[in-house]
Protein backbone atom coordinates (compact mmCIF):
# COMPACT_ATOMS: atom_id res chain seq x y z
CA UNK A 1 0.00 0.00 0.00
CA UNK A 2 1.14 3.45 -1.01
CA UNK A 3 1.72 5.95 1.82
CA UNK A 4 -0.33 8.95 2.26
CA UNK A 5 1.53 12.23 1.67
CA UNK A 6 0.07 15.27 2.95
CA UNK A 7 -0.19 18.06 0.23
CA UNK A 8 2.49 20.28 0.37
CA UNK A 9 2.10 23.90 1.51
CA UNK A 10 4.14 26.68 0.05
CA UNK A 11 3.73 30.05 1.84
CA UNK A 12 3.84 32.57 -1.58
CA UNK A 13 4.91 36.22 -1.37
CA UNK A 14 4.26 39.37 -3.58
CA UNK A 15 6.13 42.02 -3.68
CA UNK A 16 3.50 44.03 -4.71
CA UNK A 17 0.37 43.50 -7.58
CA UNK A 18 1.10 42.63 -10.20
CA UNK A 19 5.42 42.10 -9.66
CA UNK A 20 7.43 39.23 -9.24
CA UNK A 21 6.53 37.06 -6.65
CA UNK A 22 8.40 34.28 -4.69
CA UNK A 23 7.26 30.76 -3.24
CA UNK A 24 8.57 29.60 -0.05
CA UNK A 25 7.98 25.70 0.54
CA UNK A 26 6.78 25.39 4.54
CA UNK A 27 8.41 22.36 6.34
CA UNK A 28 6.37 19.81 8.46
CA UNK A 29 7.88 21.82 11.36
CA UNK A 30 7.05 24.88 10.31
CA UNK A 31 3.17 23.66 9.33
CA UNK A 32 3.12 22.09 13.36
CA UNK A 33 4.28 25.86 14.43
CA UNK A 34 1.36 27.65 12.41
CA UNK A 35 -1.18 25.55 13.54
CA UNK A 36 0.07 26.14 17.19
CA UNK A 37 0.69 29.61 16.19
CA UNK A 38 -2.30 30.47 14.67
CA UNK A 39 -2.61 33.64 12.66
CA UNK A 40 -0.52 35.80 15.02
CA UNK A 41 2.67 33.68 13.88
CA UNK A 42 1.96 33.64 10.05
CA UNK A 43 1.57 37.20 10.15
CA UNK A 44 4.97 38.02 11.90
CA UNK A 45 6.82 35.74 9.11
CA UNK A 46 5.09 37.17 6.14
CA UNK A 47 6.49 40.61 7.41
CA UNK A 48 9.73 39.46 7.98
CA UNK A 49 9.46 38.17 4.86
CA UNK A 50 8.36 41.30 3.22
CA UNK A 51 10.76 43.36 4.86
CA UNK A 52 14.08 41.75 4.59
CA UNK A 53 15.03 42.29 0.82
CA UNK A 54 14.94 45.79 1.58
CA UNK A 55 16.70 45.72 4.97
CA UNK A 56 19.38 43.94 3.18
CA UNK A 57 19.37 46.32 0.52
CA UNK A 58 19.34 49.31 2.95
CA UNK A 59 22.61 47.34 4.27
CA UNK A 60 24.33 46.87 1.20
CA UNK A 61 23.84 50.62 0.27
CA UNK A 62 25.16 52.26 3.43
CA UNK A 63 28.17 49.39 3.29
CA UNK A 64 29.22 51.19 -0.44
CA UNK A 65 28.64 54.45 1.47
CA UNK A 66 30.98 53.80 3.62
CA UNK A 67 33.54 52.45 0.78
CA UNK A 68 33.08 55.79 -1.03
CA UNK A 69 33.21 57.91 1.88
CA UNK A 70 36.79 56.51 3.10
CA UNK A 71 37.78 56.43 -0.57
CA UNK A 72 37.02 60.34 -1.02
CA UNK A 73 38.81 61.12 2.74
CA UNK A 74 42.13 58.89 1.05
CA UNK A 75 41.84 61.20 -1.95
CA UNK A 76 41.52 64.10 -0.09
CA UNK A 77 44.52 63.12 2.21
CA UNK A 78 46.37 62.48 -1.05
CA UNK A 79 45.38 65.84 -2.54
CA UNK A 80 46.46 67.89 0.22
CA UNK A 81 49.79 66.03 0.25
CA UNK A 82 50.45 67.07 -3.14
CA UNK A 83 49.48 70.51 -2.61
CA UNK A 84 51.23 71.07 0.10
CA UNK A 85 54.37 69.48 -1.68
CA UNK A 86 53.89 72.49 -4.34
CA UNK A 87 53.73 74.77 -1.34
CA UNK A 88 57.05 73.26 0.10
CA UNK A 89 58.21 73.97 -3.24
CA UNK A 90 57.33 77.10 -3.75
CA UNK A 91 59.09 78.39 -0.36
CA UNK A 92 62.75 76.68 -1.93
CA UNK A 93 62.09 78.45 -5.60
CA UNK A 94 61.17 81.56 -3.54
CA UNK A 95 64.65 81.54 -1.75
CA UNK A 96 66.52 80.26 -5.24
CA UNK A 97 64.77 83.47 -6.83
CA UNK A 98 66.35 85.43 -3.59
CA UNK A 99 70.03 84.27 -4.44
CA UNK A 100 69.85 85.05 -8.40
CA UNK A 101 68.35 88.27 -7.47
CA UNK A 102 71.81 89.05 -4.96
CA UNK A 103 73.91 87.40 -7.56
CA UNK A 104 72.38 89.74 -10.41
CA UNK A 105 72.67 92.98 -8.42
CA UNK A 106 76.25 92.28 -7.67
CA UNK A 107 77.27 91.68 -11.00
CA UNK A 108 75.12 93.93 -12.58
CA UNK A 109 73.34 91.41 -14.95
CA UNK A 110 69.81 92.33 -16.22
CA UNK A 111 66.77 90.26 -15.02
CA UNK A 112 65.17 88.29 -17.43
CA UNK A 113 61.70 88.69 -19.00
CA UNK A 114 59.09 86.52 -16.92
CA UNK A 115 57.73 83.43 -18.13
CA UNK A 116 53.68 83.60 -18.97
CA UNK A 117 52.59 80.28 -16.60
CA UNK A 118 50.56 78.09 -19.10
CA UNK A 119 46.86 77.97 -18.35
CA UNK A 120 45.92 75.02 -17.78
CA UNK A 121 42.20 74.41 -16.94
CA UNK A 122 40.32 71.96 -15.30
CA UNK A 123 37.85 69.30 -16.89
CA UNK A 124 34.03 68.99 -16.65
CA UNK A 125 34.60 65.85 -13.91
CA UNK A 126 37.22 67.82 -11.80
CA UNK A 127 35.05 70.83 -11.83
CA UNK A 128 32.22 68.81 -10.73
CA UNK A 129 34.17 67.21 -7.78
CA UNK A 130 33.98 67.90 -4.49
CA UNK A 131 38.08 68.57 -4.39
CA UNK A 132 37.59 70.92 -7.24
CA UNK A 133 38.95 74.19 -5.56
CA UNK A 134 42.14 72.44 -3.80
CA UNK A 135 42.32 70.88 -7.30
CA UNK A 136 42.15 74.35 -9.14
CA UNK A 137 44.57 76.12 -6.58
CA UNK A 138 46.98 72.76 -7.55
CA UNK A 139 47.26 73.58 -11.25
CA UNK A 140 47.53 77.12 -10.61
CA UNK A 141 50.59 76.89 -8.42
CA UNK A 142 52.36 74.33 -10.76
CA UNK A 143 51.63 76.16 -13.52
CA UNK A 144 53.20 79.40 -11.62
CA UNK A 145 55.75 77.44 -10.12
CA UNK A 146 56.96 76.09 -13.89
CA UNK A 147 57.09 79.40 -15.34
CA UNK A 148 59.26 81.08 -12.17
CA UNK A 149 61.28 77.70 -13.13
CA UNK A 150 61.74 78.56 -16.48
CA UNK A 151 62.95 82.21 -15.70
CA UNK A 152 64.99 81.01 -13.18
CA UNK A 153 66.94 78.38 -15.88
CA UNK A 154 67.27 81.50 -18.06
CA UNK A 155 68.57 84.03 -15.61
CA UNK A 156 71.23 81.13 -14.56
CA UNK A 157 72.23 80.98 -17.86
CA UNK A 158 73.05 84.59 -18.36
CA UNK A 159 74.95 84.85 -14.74
CA UNK A 160 77.31 81.71 -16.08
CA UNK A 161 77.59 83.61 -19.12
CA UNK A 162 78.82 86.89 -17.28
CA UNK A 163 81.54 84.50 -15.13
CA UNK A 164 82.76 83.34 -18.34
CA UNK A 165 83.37 86.52 -20.11
CA UNK A 166 84.41 88.47 -16.93
CA UNK A 167 86.43 85.38 -15.47
CA UNK A 168 88.98 87.97 -13.58
CA UNK A 169 86.40 89.78 -12.42
CA UNK A 170 84.26 87.06 -10.79
CA UNK A 171 87.78 85.74 -9.43
CA UNK A 172 87.95 88.89 -7.33
CA UNK A 173 85.00 89.14 -6.07
CA UNK A 174 85.49 91.14 -2.59
CA UNK A 175 82.97 88.20 -0.91
CA UNK A 176 84.73 88.28 2.24
CA UNK A 177 83.88 90.06 5.55
CA UNK A 178 86.04 92.75 6.47
CA UNK A 179 86.23 91.87 10.13
CA UNK A 180 86.68 88.18 11.81
CA UNK A 181 84.50 89.00 15.46
CA UNK A 182 80.84 87.51 15.56
CA UNK A 183 79.47 90.49 17.16
CA UNK A 184 78.61 93.44 15.61
CA UNK A 185 75.94 95.90 14.87
CA UNK A 186 74.66 97.70 11.68
CA UNK A 187 74.13 101.43 12.69
CA UNK A 188 73.03 102.99 9.09
CA UNK A 189 72.26 101.00 5.93
CA UNK A 190 73.13 101.56 2.51
CA UNK A 191 70.67 103.59 0.48
CA UNK A 192 68.37 107.14 1.77
CA UNK A 193 68.97 108.50 5.11
CA UNK A 194 68.51 111.66 6.68
CA UNK A 195 71.68 113.79 6.84
CA UNK A 196 74.43 113.54 8.89
CA UNK A 197 74.88 117.12 9.45
CA UNK A 198 71.16 117.46 10.48
CA UNK A 199 68.09 119.59 8.99
CA UNK A 200 65.29 117.72 6.77
CA UNK A 201 68.08 117.71 3.64
CA UNK A 202 68.57 113.84 2.35
CA UNK A 203 71.50 111.99 1.05
CA UNK A 204 72.89 108.52 -0.10
CA UNK A 205 74.48 107.05 2.34
CA UNK A 206 77.20 104.59 -0.48
CA UNK A 207 77.80 101.83 2.22
CA UNK A 208 76.95 100.75 6.03
CA UNK A 209 78.35 101.68 9.46
CA UNK A 210 79.08 98.48 11.34
CA UNK A 211 79.33 99.42 15.07
CA UNK A 212 82.67 96.99 15.90
CA UNK A 213 85.20 97.31 19.33
CA UNK A 214 88.01 99.45 19.21
CA UNK A 215 91.24 97.97 17.83
CA UNK A 216 89.45 95.21 16.26
CA UNK A 217 91.16 94.36 12.96
CA UNK A 218 90.18 95.67 9.54
CA UNK A 219 90.60 92.95 7.08
CA UNK A 220 90.86 92.68 2.95
CA UNK A 221 87.93 91.30 1.73
CA UNK A 222 89.87 89.64 -1.65
CA UNK A 223 93.74 90.17 -2.70
CA UNK A 224 94.25 93.84 -3.77
CA UNK A 225 96.04 97.05 -4.30
CA UNK A 226 95.98 99.71 -1.70
CA UNK A 227 94.81 102.84 -3.81
CA UNK A 228 94.58 105.09 -0.90
CA UNK A 229 95.35 104.97 3.39
CA UNK A 230 95.33 107.83 5.47
CA UNK A 231 93.01 111.36 5.91
CA UNK A 232 90.74 112.10 2.84
CA UNK A 233 92.08 115.51 1.69
CA UNK A 234 90.19 118.47 2.23
CA UNK A 235 90.01 118.91 -1.62
CA UNK A 236 87.87 115.31 -1.82
CA UNK A 237 84.76 116.89 -0.29
CA UNK A 238 83.00 116.89 3.44
CA UNK A 239 81.39 113.33 2.51
CA UNK A 240 84.80 112.15 2.46
CA UNK A 241 86.52 113.75 4.67
CA UNK A 242 84.16 113.85 7.34
CA UNK A 243 85.43 109.92 7.24
CA UNK A 244 88.57 110.56 9.01
CA UNK A 245 91.29 108.25 8.00
CA UNK A 246 90.44 105.48 5.23
CA UNK A 247 91.95 102.81 3.13
CA UNK A 248 90.70 102.16 -0.02
CA UNK A 249 91.55 98.89 -1.83
CA UNK A 250 91.12 97.69 -5.58
CA UNK A 251 90.50 94.00 -6.42
CA UNK A 252 91.24 93.08 -9.57
CA UNK A 253 89.61 95.88 -12.18
CA UNK A 254 86.63 95.54 -11.18
CA UNK A 255 85.98 96.30 -7.51
CA UNK A 256 87.06 98.35 -4.84
CA UNK A 257 86.23 98.67 -0.84
CA UNK A 258 86.65 101.42 1.29
CA UNK A 259 87.20 101.63 4.40
CA UNK A 260 86.42 104.26 6.88
CA UNK A 261 86.49 105.88 10.04
CA UNK A 262 89.91 104.11 11.01
CA UNK A 263 92.13 103.85 13.70
CA UNK A 264 95.92 103.25 13.09
CA UNK A 265 96.70 102.19 9.78
CA UNK A 266 98.74 99.06 8.96
CA UNK A 267 99.22 99.13 5.26
CA UNK A 268 100.77 102.14 3.01
CA UNK A 269 99.26 103.42 -0.83
CA UNK A 270 101.01 100.40 -3.25
CA UNK A 271 101.09 97.95 -1.43
CA UNK A 272 99.29 94.89 -2.17
CA UNK A 273 97.88 92.71 0.25
CA UNK A 274 95.85 89.21 0.29
CA UNK A 275 92.89 88.47 1.19
CA UNK A 276 92.00 89.13 4.91
CA UNK A 277 95.23 91.17 5.44
CA UNK A 278 95.09 93.50 8.18
CA UNK A 279 94.23 96.84 6.92
CA UNK A 280 93.58 99.04 9.62
CA UNK A 281 92.38 98.79 12.66
CA UNK A 282 88.76 100.29 14.17
CA UNK A 283 88.32 103.27 15.43
CA UNK A 284 86.57 106.75 15.18
CA UNK A 285 88.25 108.82 13.39
CA UNK A 286 86.41 111.92 11.41
CA UNK A 287 82.73 111.87 12.30
CA UNK A 288 82.54 109.37 13.99
CA UNK A 289 80.58 109.50 17.58
CA UNK A 290 81.71 105.91 19.10
CA UNK A 291 84.28 103.28 17.13
CA UNK A 292 82.45 101.56 13.86
CA UNK A 293 83.33 100.80 10.40
CA UNK A 294 82.12 102.52 7.38
CA UNK A 295 82.49 100.04 4.75
CA UNK A 296 81.63 100.44 0.98
CA UNK A 297 81.88 98.22 -1.86
CA UNK A 298 81.59 99.59 -5.57
CA UNK A 299 82.06 98.08 -9.11
CA UNK A 300 83.57 99.76 -12.23
CA UNK A 301 80.78 100.52 -14.49
CA UNK A 302 80.74 102.96 -17.60
CA UNK A 303 83.35 105.77 -18.29
CA UNK A 304 85.15 104.26 -15.10
CA UNK A 305 82.52 105.31 -12.62
CA UNK A 306 82.47 103.55 -9.43
CA UNK A 307 79.38 102.18 -8.76
CA UNK A 308 78.00 102.01 -4.80
CA UNK A 309 76.53 98.54 -3.96
CA UNK A 310 74.96 97.32 -0.76
CA UNK A 311 77.74 96.17 1.09
CA UNK A 312 75.01 93.44 2.57
CA UNK A 313 74.66 91.34 -0.29
CA UNK A 314 78.32 90.19 0.28
CA UNK A 315 79.12 89.92 3.58
CA UNK A 316 75.29 88.83 4.47
CA UNK A 317 74.19 90.71 7.46
CA UNK A 318 70.73 91.22 8.09
CA UNK A 319 70.31 95.50 7.49
CA UNK A 320 69.58 97.76 10.37
CA UNK A 321 65.43 98.81 11.07
CA UNK A 322 66.09 101.91 9.96
CA UNK A 323 67.75 100.84 6.35
CA UNK A 324 65.54 102.82 3.49
CA UNK A 325 67.93 101.59 0.06
CA UNK A 326 67.13 102.35 -3.34
CA UNK A 327 66.69 105.88 -4.61
CA UNK A 328 64.71 109.24 -4.42
CA UNK A 329 64.45 112.29 -6.92
CA UNK A 330 67.40 114.46 -6.95
CA UNK A 331 69.39 112.59 -4.67
CA UNK A 332 72.13 110.18 -6.08
CA UNK A 333 75.06 108.07 -4.75
CA UNK A 334 78.60 110.69 -4.51
CA UNK A 335 81.44 109.71 -6.87
CA UNK A 336 85.01 108.84 -5.49
CA UNK A 337 87.08 111.42 -5.58
CA UNK A 338 90.02 110.86 -8.19
CA UNK A 339 92.41 110.83 -5.21
CA UNK A 340 90.99 107.40 -3.99
CA UNK A 341 90.67 105.13 -7.67
CA UNK A 342 94.64 106.11 -9.12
Amino acid sequence: MSEHRPPSVELRIEREPGGSSRSIPLSRGVRAALAAGGLALLAALLTAAAVLPSALAAMRAAREHDLQLDRRVQLGNRLRSLVDDLTGLEAAVRGLEGEILRAREITGVAAAAAVAPLASAATAAEAESIFASSIVHGRRLAGELEARLDRIDLELEALAAWERDHAEQFATLPLRRPFAVDLVMPIHGYGIRRAVAGGSELEFHTGVDLALPAGTPILAAAPGLVLWAGEAPPSAGPEWWRLGRVVVVRHGDGWLTLHGHCGALRVVRGQRVGAGATLAEVGASGWAPAPQLHYEVRRRGAGDQWQPLDPMLLIGLAPPQASAGGGAPGVAPAQLPRVFTR
